[in-house]
């Protein structure tokens, strides 16, 4: 166990953890976000999409939907995606050293058949795939109390060590 388990909501998803943690103010309730000011939620985007000849690239920056002890500089997150291919481009600087990891999930409890996954970056990465250990939701005015359960899998990419700037490049192709 990697120590993501139980971890609400961002490894939960498609998306990076900093030295093990998520987005906002997890572990604080259903609502991560809550009492987040606006003005901070509103730097969170979509900074471009760009048709292309093989597909589409977006890229977002998601860098306020972390905490600020984090000291993120730039974290931009661009996928180009083709009728063959969904490549996962991050970059990521902060002010002081993290590890960084990025989280890919699977439904069943591997990587599935015919699906041909590249970790291009971080030089070095340390890849662990694990069951994708979750909180579901419980009862009204309790969702983020429910059961733990197993969904699946998940791949953990992570830097090798703590370092101020990152990327990752990592292809899914089918």
């Amino acid at each position: 166990d990697s120590g993501y388990a139980g971890v609400p909501m961002t490894a939960h998803h498609n998306t990076m953890l900093i030295d093990g943690k998520g987005q906002a103010k997890e572990g604080a309730g259903h609502n991560a976000f809550n009492g987040v000011p606006y003005s901070r939620l509103d730097q969170i985007r979509i900074v471009k999409v760009e048709p292309q000849k093989d597909g589409v690239a977006v890229v977002a920056d998601p860098a306020a939907a972390y905490e600020p002890k984090f000291g993120l500089k730039k974290f931009l997150r661009t996928f180009h995606v083709t009728r063959s291919s969904v490549s996962i481009v991050d970059q990521i600087s902060a002010s002081e050293p993290h590890v960084y990891s990025t989280v890919i999930h699977f439904d069943g409890p591997e990587k599935p058949d015919g699906l041909k996954l590249e970790v291009l970056e971080p030089k070095g990465a340390v890849t662990q795939l694990e069951p994708n250990r979750l909180t579901a939701p419980g009862p009204p005015g309790s969702v983020d109390k429910g059961p733990k359960e197993i969904r699946g899998s998940r791949l953990v990419v992570s830097t090798p060590s703590a370092v101020r700037d990152a990327q990752f490049r990592v292809t899914l192709s089918f």
